[in-house]
């Protein structure tokens, strides 16, 4: 059993690494929560699945290295706790930020739970000021930043 439950967990990287929010929702059981560092509650379903879409709309290039994966088996649930590498281009905007072209580079860690039916949560950890200082939207990076995000503001404005 703790292979099937290690796949939604394989299943939800892919489709990450695909750009496709409804197979990463797939993965979840019913009632399976994301919650990480930038959230103020925990996400279920729908919600999950526009968070995945405004990530990839910022990041369209966004992809995660899994380095390293810890399971243990609880009976009932599965908990894996994996370190991984997300990378990607701010492309177009993401949480009201305008695209900056940059890349970013950040570590974090994931602790999944998995029942038979799913992925039961997923709590994430990262360093969120580590994606505005590689935005470059922190001093004195943004000094250098703010025509590109005045003009990314315009033509959001515009559109």
């Amino acid at each position: 059993m703790t292979g099937d439950r290690q796949r939604y967990f394989e299943r939800y990287v892919e489709a990450w690494n695909d750009h496709d929010p409804d197979a990463v929702v797939e993965q979840f059981a019913p009632g399976g929560t994301y919650v990480d560092s930038s959230l103020d509650e925990p996400l279920e379903r729908a919600e999950i699945a526009d968070f995945v879409a405004d990530a990839v709309a910022g990041f369209p290039d966004v992809r995660f290295e899994e380095r390293r994966v810890a399971t243990v088996d609880e009976g009932d649930e599965l908990v894996l706790v994996t370190e991984w590498t997300m990378r990607g281009t701010h492309k177009g905007p993401f949480e009201g930020i305008p695209p900056t072209g940059n890349g970013i580079e950040l570590d974090g860690l994931e602790v999944v739970t998995v029942s038979d039916d799913g992925i039961t949560s997923i709590t994430g950890y990262f360093d969120g000021t580590e994606i505005a200082d590689q935005l470059g939207l922190t001093f004195p990076a943004i000094v250098g930043q703010l025509p590109t995000l005045a003009v990314g503001v315009v033509e959001q404005r515009l559109s």
